[in-house]
């Protein structure tokens, strides 16, 4: 139900904004287009690695293929209005395992607060690598960060080992680091020298947080774009950031698809015995 209703919404934001998606890939090399989706691609595979362990932690022992496998085929609820549709999918499925209702809010609070930490810190990590005037800037999000820790650890009251969450984190690093310079990979062409890849990758991870945050705004469009130009510092047109940016929405989009794809062969060449 939901993966056919996603795909006609994406048809649609395809058809409504081709011309803007048309001219941001035009300013792309394919060697750049390529790298970029090739990134997203492996983030798509680190993901499940902690929703296996966190589902163990849980009581529910699963394979990483299958929970490889409902995280790809989930992919396409990206798309619906609102932007937890993935999220909410991939809980029903769980519960189908046999998380309980506990288990259930355990999952999407560790996943949603462990993304936004390292988005964080891995976004201001690069920008401080890349000025390190911006001290002061870096220590006010580390501050951010240990409030969201803080809440982490008390929401979740040691249903999940620390030790876990710090290879969490780890990998979720590894995650960020894959959108962050898939991003600065296809837009540093476009925007133009004057932004290194650590400036262009480590902005986007902070204007996504505040996309993400900012629920008023269906997947933080308009915020984002707000955020990003602001601290990059970008003296052209907006609009050129506003291309860019959708742009990288188009290679996240084929990232998903691949990936989307992919969870069919992995249902064809393995998971038909085992129920999802």
């Amino acid at each position: 139900m939901f993966t056919p209703l996603a795909l006609i919404f994406l048809a649609f934001y395809i058809v409504k904004y081709r011309e803007q998606l048309w001219r941001s890939v035009s300013l792309v090399s394919l060697d750049e287009l390529a790298i970029a989706v090739l990134l997203i691609l492996v983030s798509h595979l680190v993901v499940p690695i902690v929703s296996q362990r966190v589902l163990a932690t849980n009581g529910v022992k699963v394979s990483y293929k299958k929970v490889l496998y409902i995280h790809l085929s989930r992919l396409p609820a990206r798309y619906l209005p609102g932007g937890i549709w993935q999220t909410v999918t991939k809980l029903l499925d769980y519960d189908r395992l046999g998380v309980g209702k506990t288990g259930l809010l355990n999952i999407f609070l560790f996943e949603v607060l462990i993304s936004v930490i390292t988005a964080l810190i891995v976004g201001g990590g690069l920008i401080l690598l890349s000025d390190g005037e911006l001290f002061y800037f870096f220590s006010f999000i580390l501050v951010i960060v240990a409030l969201l820790g803080f809440c982490l650890v008390f929401v979740l009251r040691g249903s999940i080992k620390l030790s876990w969450t710090i290879v969490s984190l780890s990998l979720y690093s590894i995650v960020w680091l894959g959108y962050g310079f898939s991003f600065a990979i296809y837009t540093s062409e476009a925007l133009g020298s004057d932004f290194s890849l650590l400036i262009l990758a480590g902005s986007y991870l902070l204007s996504w947080v505040v996309g993400f945050l900012a629920f008023f705004a269906p997947q933080g469009i308009g915020v984002t774009e707000y955020v990003l130009q602001l601290l990059i510092a970008f003296k052209g047109e907006l609009s050129l950031v506003l291309v860019s940016l959708f742009g990288f929405r188009l290679v996240v989009l084929v990232g998903d698809m691949l990936g989307w794809i992919f969870s069919f062969l992995l249902k064809w060449t393995g998971l038909r015995e085992e129920k999802v």
